[in-house]
């Protein structure tokens, strides 16, 4: 095959790959699969101000810049989706203290010579610090951790839906760790 030809492959590829402008994330309902009881479910969430409701991922070179629109309310959509009942017994509460999102290639296209050339497909990430506190504000336990959603998203489409069942395992994790400690004794 020609060079040029070859080159041309490589451009009509970047440009699907990376598309001609920013991707989109925007708000949605999370539906994470928790089963834990009724009485076990914290009673509300609380997030941090520092978490963003709008906010842009830059450019890694390996995946595009990101918008994301409506980030505090994908995480809220998502507890109340978890915890219907919002902790009726409980009274505990989960603050989510950090909830960073951030997209990574799945598939990464390089060059010959191994540099990056754009990401075939990605997968979003949410780095998160979370605790469950009592209506005191005693601390009951703290996790911190990174979750990826079960798969990977088209760089074009799936990236709010990618984003979405990211939260989607945030708060499966949570309710399998974090909510499942044993309950403390009254003073």
């Amino acid at each position: 095959m020609s060079s040029l030809r070859m080159m041309g492959m490589i451009v009509g590829l970047l440009v699907l790959v990376t598309g001609c402008g920013p991707l989109i994330v925007g708000p949605s309902s999370p539906r994470p699969d928790v089963r834990i009881p009724a009485s076990s479910a914290p009673g509300a969430l609380v997030l941090d101000p520092s978490i963003r409701d709008a906010f842009v991922i830059l450019d890694t070179g390996a995946v595009g810049e990101v918008n994301v629109t409506g980030w505090r309310t994908t995480l809220e959509a998502g507890f109340h989706n978890a915890f219907p009942g919002n902790g009726v017994a409980g009274g505990n509460r989960l603050e989510l203290l950090k909830a960073d999102l951030a997209f990574v290639p799945a598939i990464l296209v390089v060059n010959h010579a191994g540099k990056p050339l754009g990401s075939k497909t990605i997968r979003a990430r949410v780095h998160f610090r979370a605790r469950l506190v009592d209506p005191s504000g005693e601390e009951l336990g703290a996790l911190e951790g990174n979750v990826w959603p079960r798969e990977s998203a088209a760089t074009f489409s799936g990236v709010t839906d990618n984003a979405s069942k990211s939260v989607e395992v945030l708060y499966e994790a949570l309710a399998a760790k974090l909510l499942t400690l044993p309950a403390r004794a009254a003073p």
